[in-house]
Parts: structure tokens; sequence; C-alpha cells
């Protein structure tokens, strides 16, 4: 399932960036109530990771699932209290983290390999190494399913089997023979975890 960020109930206040933290609270104070509070935090959250969204996907598939858990254990919940709790807590965290998640130096500017790293980066590493060395070479493997993909994906590729088909193993030979090099072993479900992740990814840039 790909991320999708949930739009609050619209507030009308005047919207500032959510670094500007004395900005916000002067803003909040106009706000009544916890869940309005919450809901305008809420808003400006979603706005920056909109903003950064292809600048870093990782960044934004990290808050987009937290705002997805908050929202779904508020309405479980109904506490507006540690709603707003929540909320808050999450402008802070991505305030103090506004630098986002580093990628590897071979693909800072290149945004589509940016995602499919976000694409791959995440399963790999919890069955190879988390170390800056294994990092760089997740890097060249985006850079190659990239490649591989932008040499498939022509004219309404979409919706061609026999492209989807040869997408499909050439992004699977590309990560077996990674697992081969550093000496993954990587199970068959993940794979297919790996595949259509990376799938989703292609057709969401291509």
């Amino acid at each position: 399932e790909t991320n999708k960020v949930v739009n609050p109930v619209e507030i009308v206040v005047e919207p500032v960036a959510i670094h500007d933290k004395a900005a916000m609270d002067k803003q909040l104070e106009q706000v009544e109530g916890q869940k309005a509070k919450a809901a305008y935090i809420h808003t400006r959250i979603v706005s920056e990771l909109e903003s950064r969204r292809y600048e870093d996907p990782m960044l934004f598939k990290k808050f987009s699932e937290r705002i997805r858990d908050t929202i779904a254990e508020y309405r479980k919940s109904r506490d507006e209290n540690v709603y707003l709790a929540s909320m808050q807590r999450m402008a802070e965290d991505l305030r103090q983290g506004f630098t986002g998640h580093s990628y590897p130096s071979a693909i800072t500017n290149d945004s589509d390999a940016k995602e499919f790293y976000g694409a791959v980066a995440d399963i790999l590493k919890q069955h190879g190494e988390d170390t800056v060395e294994f990092d760089n070479e997740l890097g060249k493997l985006a850079l190659n399913i990239k490649q591989a993909v932008q040499s498939l994906a022509r004219v309404d590729w979409r919706t061609s089997t026999p492209i989807h088909k040869k997408m499909n193993q050439a992004v699977e030979d590309l990560i077996w023979d990674f697992c081969d090099e550093f000496g993954i072993d990587l199970p068959l479900d993940k794979m297919d975890l790996l595949i259509e992740s990376t799938i989703k990814t292609a057709m969401s840039r291509y």
C-alpha cells in the first residue's frame, strides 16, 4: 500500500511553516479545542511533507506512517489530549530532524533513485548490514534499478503485461545479484515485497 497523507478538517488560520515554532505556537493560541489544535498541526506537517516528498521520500514515508498510526489511534480512543500531544511530538521530531534522511552520495541529487532506494533499503538492511559502506552499495543498486526501469518504461507501459514481466524480472535479477554479492539470505516473501514496492515506485515516477 502506498503512503497517503490524510487531510484533516480545514481550519481558517493563516498557515506558517512547521519549523517556525514560535509562529506556530502563536497561531495555535487562536485555535480553540484540543482536537482543532491537533488538526492544525497535522495540516502544517502534511504541507511540509508534501513540499519535500520527492526531495526526501524516506522522510515522507516515515512521517506519513506516523500520521496514519496517530489518526487510527485517535479514532479508537477519541482522546483529544493524547491526539494533540502526539501531533506536537511529531511536529517537534520533524523540526529536530529537519535535514531529513541521509542518502548515499551517489543518489544525493537524483530524486528518482532516492525513490527506488526508499523502496528497497529497509528490508535489505534488515537482512544485510547497517553500515555506511552497505548503504553506499544500496545507492548503486537504486541507480541500477532506475536505469533498468527507465529502459523499459515506454509509452503506455503500465498496461503492458509483457513489459511488466520484463521489468519484474530485471528488478528481481538485480536484487538477487546484490544479495549474492553481500551474502544475504533473502526470504522469497521479502523478495516479492521488494519487487512489488519497486514496481509501484516505477508506476508513480514514469
